[in-house]
């Protein structure tokens, strides 16, 4: 029944109201302009020039209900302004604290490449859906599935204890380093020089991160 209902919701482009306990919103398969790199599952997920002076963290987790909001209404924006401009470089840092995000994280990170970005919007999109559900991963796998993944590739990384260390090692390292105690947060790198940034406000992140930058 659920993967009817993700299926009728691809075809007809209907979405579901956020507060749905059993829709599904539309999975959106639109790639990005600017494609991330092709990384292993242990690598953090980074868009743009690699060699760029500025570097944007974007530190989020999977049932964070503002980083949802943040994914929605910010992400697109601050990809399109300055990361598809060739300005910097984006740096997603996975930061999941109880087991609902962090087997998300293990499933995104190892889903094929082209799928990662489609896969990560339609859990933000959906998370009031599977967060709160007593199955959780059945349903983040059936996204998974719907998305074309090869789930059982998948379930292998959910019970890879490697990559679970190495994931929470780089929420742990990075966060301490960069004093980030809440989410979403963005650290921007601008000529060795950290600057954080918080909040969902698009308009005022812009307009912050410009300011880092040098622009008017």
């Amino acid at each position: 029944m659920l993967k009817q209902y993700i299926i009728i919701s691809i075809l007809t482009g209907i979405l579901l109201s956020a507060g749905s306990v059993s829709g599904v919103d539309t999975i959106n398969q639109t790639p990005s302009a600017t494609k991330i790199h092709q990384q292993k599952p242990t690598d953090l997920r980074i868009w743009g020039d690699e060699a760029s002076s500025t570097s944007i963290y974007v530190f989020s987790s999977l049932t964070c209900p503002h980083c949802a909001v943040f994914h929605a209404e910010v992400f697109p924006v601050l990809k399109k302004t300055f990361i598809d401009s060739g300005q910097a470089k984006l740096i997603y840092v996975d930061m999941p604290y109880e087991s609902r995000s962090m087997t998300g994280t293990l499933l995104a990170r190892c889903i094929e490449q082209d799928l990662y970005e489609p896969f990560m919007d339609t859990l933000f999109k959906n998370q009031r859906i599977w967060a709160y559900h007593d199955k959780p991963r059945t349903l983040m796998e059936e996204y998974a599935r719907v998305l074309g993944a090869d789930v059982e590739k998948l379930n292998a990384c959910v019970t890879n204890e490697d990559l679970r260390r190495t994931v929470t090692q780089q929420r742990n390292n990075l966060s301490t380093l960069y004093k980030v105690t809440g989410m979403p947060t963005l650290i921007v790198i601008k000529e060795g020089t950290s600057h954080k940034i918080t909040g969902t406000d698009t308009e005022v992140i812009i307009t912050e991160i410009k300011s880092i930058m040098g622009e008017k």
